[in-house]
């Protein structure tokens, strides 16, 4: 009997060692999980505060446009770039702000609808360079007849007097 008393104190405190042993992995493997998650929070958190800075920062760029292009339009300069700077600063201004969240959901109509509308300018910048009228740009890109002027007069290699 004296046997059956030991293996049983042995038995005992091996299962009491094991679940200490679980209790202690499951604490740690909680910890680092805990940690990850804060250090996530903390990068999304930085990254947030950057793309608010660069946020004002554009916003500032904008209005001191906005601001060079009232000035031109003062001095009453007969100037031809007028109508479509102002048209760029509309555009600019008007341009709706995504949040990170907008971004990083890739399948959204309004993500897709970005990045198409994107390449639908660099199709144009390449028309241009390939000196197609601003016309034909309008009509084979859909962009306003403004934008194409104004990425016409930027990008094409014709000497224009």
């Amino acid at each position: 009997m004296d046997n059956f008393y030991y293996i049983s104190l042995v038995i005992v405190s091996i299962a009491i060692a094991i679940t200490l042993f679980i209790s202690f992995r499951i604490y740690r493997n909680h910890r680092d999980n805990e940690q990850s998650v804060q250090d996530e929070l903390s990068s999304f958190i930085n990254q947030q505060s950057k793309q608010a800075i660069e946020l004002e920062s554009i916003l500032n760029e904008i209005s001191a446009l906005k601001v060079e292009v009232q000035k031109i339009s003062a001095k009453n300069t007969d100037s031809h770039l007028l109508p479509l700077l102002s048209a760029v600063v509309e555009r600019l201004e008007n341009t709706p702000i995504t949040t990170s969240s907008q971004h990083t959901e890739k399948t959204s109509p309004h993500f897709l609808e970005k990045d198409n509308e994107h390449s639908v300018f660099n199709h144009a910048i390449r028309l241009a360079k390939e000196n197609q009228p601003a016309q034909k740009i309008v009509d084979i890109c859909g962009i306003e007849p403004s934008e194409a002027e104004l990425i016409v007069r930027m990008h094409s290699s014709k000497e224009t007097s």
